[in-house]
């Protein structure tokens, strides 16, 4: 039986039919019904089903793959948005301060002709600078 089955092998390899090697050796009976995985020609109607199940599954994967590039541009998206985040956050930290919108009032000194920005929050100042002859003359008051 061995022999058998060997020569089978190789009169379907020799013929270029598909042949694939038994599982393992068994016990064989006489009329038993058994199962095997072999080929089998497609008929029309079977190569038109698959075709068409073929160019779905193509749509299918083009679909998927453009949800995968969108769903990896909106995540990148987050990604830089975070890294932006992080490096402001240690730019704060590292430095100590951090730029914010203070509110600032001008003070004037004409007898030393200076004028002084002064943070309202804190009291200190920001700049001063001599004032500019535009800008010497004093308001009356009411003005």
């Amino acid at each position: 039986m061995a022999a058998e089955s060997e020569s089978n092998s190789k009169g379907r390899e020799a013929g270029g039919e598909i042949s694939r090697p038994f599982r393992k050796e068994e016990v064989v009976e006489e009329n038993k019904i058994v199962e095997r995985d072999l080929p089998c020609v497609l008929t029309n109607d079977e190569i038109i089903e698959k075709s068409k199940a073929l160019a779905k599954a193509h749509e299918d994967c083009e679909a998927l793959e453009k949800r995968l590039k969108d769903v990896s541009s909106d995540i990148k998206g987050k990604i830089a948005t975070e890294e932006a985040s992080i490096g402001i956050l240690s730019r704060a930290i590292s430095n100590g301060y951090e730029y914010r919108m203070v509110e600032c009032v001008w003070e004037f000194d004409y007898k030393k002709e200076k004028k002084r920005l002064i943070r309202t929050d804190t009291g200190e100042l920001v700049k001063e600078e001599t004032i500019p002859f535009s800008e010497r003359q004093e308001k009356l008051p009411g003005q």
